[in-house]
């Protein structure tokens, strides 16, 4: 199976070899030891709650507005001192408020979480599984040799573009530049060269994403989120201020409601005046009957 499928895992390639094998001798007995065959491969991995999964671009874009408006507060800064121009640091201040925005829903999200179950170390190993699944689907697509081929020709098209559009790049600002900046005054010349920069900017991120490995992004949320960080402050924002932190759960942790399965309710009990006896039982079940005939009959 492994020559037919190399994107299937080996465990499971093996129990299909054994089930297809020429000898009846060589393959499974009964049923029972296939299921258990299946069960020892371990393919079925924890459930993840909507919720949590839900929770993972809310903290991906705070942390990705964090980023922005720092480097922009940081550039802006340089740019302010240096030259008395703030127009990048008051840029940077509207993403920093953008981020700050983002970051007291994502906090109420996460107290609703906690309010329904959940730790902070629970919600991390759940994020956890979420980032070992999108690395799984990365490792499966590596097997597969036509995305291989696909990713190889586009990296090379790419790599011509990229060089092409900084020859262009260099050749407009050949006898333009004077005292360290460049001086264009052509509006042709000037349109062209902002389209050679917007050409490069897309080029650089068709070789920067690539699907077999983890983006940017996604290595600053394990490194943020899943580590002391990261839960430093996802207990801050699983409590309101003067209210105290939530408390921790001893041994295994156990379903949480939220976002996943129903937790089983009691029904209420029903007045001895409203009982159900056995004459309306028996009209139910007779009712029922006659429905199951009429879909058999309908099928039929």
């Amino acid at each position: 199976m492994a020559s037919v499928r190399p994107d299937l895992p080996p465990a499971l390639g093996a129990v299909i070899d054994r089930g297809c094998a020429k000898e009846p001798t060589d393959r499974f007995r009964t049923a029972e030891a296939l299921v258990e065959a299946l069960d020892a491969t371990q393919l079925a991995t924890p459930e993840v709650p909507v919720a949590v999964r839900l929770l993972v671009p809310d903290l991906t874009a705070v942390l990705t507005r964090a980023m922005v408006a720092l480097g922009l507060l940081a550039y802006g800064n340089d740019r302010l001192v240096g030259y008395g121009n703030a127009s990048v640091f008051s840029f940077g201040l509207i993403a920093l408020a953008m981020m700050w925005v983002r970051l007291l829903s994502t906090a109420q999200e996460v107290r609703r979480l906690c309010r329904a179950g959940f730790t902070v170390p629970e919600l991390q190993r759940l994020l956890l599984l979420v980032q070992a699944e999108r690395d799984g689907v990365r490792a499966m697509r590596r097997l597969d040799p036509v995305l291989v081929k696909r990713r190889r020709l586009r990296v090379a098209l790419a790599s011509g573009l990229l060089v092409w559009q900084v020859v262009t790049i260099v050749q407009l600002l050949q006898g333009r530049i004077k005292d360290g900046d460049a001086n264009i005054e052509d509006r042709a010349t000037v349109l062209l060269f902002f389209a050679a920069l917007l050409v490069v900017a897309l080029v650089v991120t068709v070789l920067v994403s690539s699907p077999f490995r983890r983006p940017f992004v996604e290595q600053c949320f394990s490194t943020v989120w899943l580590g002391r960080a990261g839960r430093a402050l996802l207990s801050l924002a699983s409590r309101r201020r003067g209210e105290p932190a939530p408390p921790t759960r001893a041994g295994p942790p156990a379903s949480p409601p939220y976002g996943g399965a129903v937790p089983p309710t009691v029904a209420p009990a029903v007045p001895t005046s409203e009982a159900p006896t056995l004459t309306t039982l028996a009209a139910e079940v007779s009712a029922l009957a006659e429905r199951v005939v009429r879909l058999e009959a309908r099928r039929e």
